[in-house]
């Protein structure tokens, strides 16, 4: 079964993910999504997703809907987190003022961290500043060995799917 993560920005996608899971697949959204739309309009369908959980993060996770990291989480987080930022986000000891930016490339990491240590083969984002320019999407397809679509290409991805399925 092909596991599937959704990042916040490609809501609403019901229809996404009712193609997606005609076809067998597993489509889930991170913690951090849940929080990013709480109080809107997409709480509800992003919440009736399964939940994988974030690995938790000092003064950004709620602790009801995070689970303890091992050192390896926390490694494999810094990893993500220079790529995503070109090497410029700033060392833990000096995190504890972000800057909106900073705090959102954070949140995209975490996302994207989340779903490394859930073993999901494809995340699902149209944020391509943070996972695809600048040779980001292939550096994360390379190092972590996990997939990164659009919304566009994954649309491409289901239909190919879809057409086999029909043969």
């Amino acid at each position: 079964m092909t596991t599937v993560t959704l990042d916040t920005n490609v809501f609403p996608a019901e229809p996404l993910i009712a193609r997606a899971q005609r076809l067998g697949m597993a489509v889930a959204a991170v913690t951090v999504s849940h929080r990013e739309v709480q109080g809107s309009s997409l709480e509800e369908e992003v919440c009736a997703l399964e939940s994988v959980f974030e690995t938790a993060v000092w003064d950004e996770s709620k602790w009801d809907q995070a689970t303890w990291g091992t050192p390896a989480d926390n490694e494999r987080l810094e990893r993500v987190l220079a790529l995503l930022s070109n090497r410029s986000f700033p060392p833990p000891e000096r995190r504890d003022q972000l800057f909106d930016g900073q705090r959102r490339q954070l949140r995209d990491a975490m996302i994207l961290c989340a779903h490394l240590r859930a073993n999901r083969e494809i995340l699902v984002s149209n944020d391509r500043r943070a996972f695809i320019n600048y040779g980001r999407r292939q550096a994360i397809e390379a190092e972590f060995g996990t997939r990164v679509m659009t919304v566009e290409e994954f649309e491409a991805y289901l239909s190919e799917h879809e057409r086999r399925a029909a043969v």
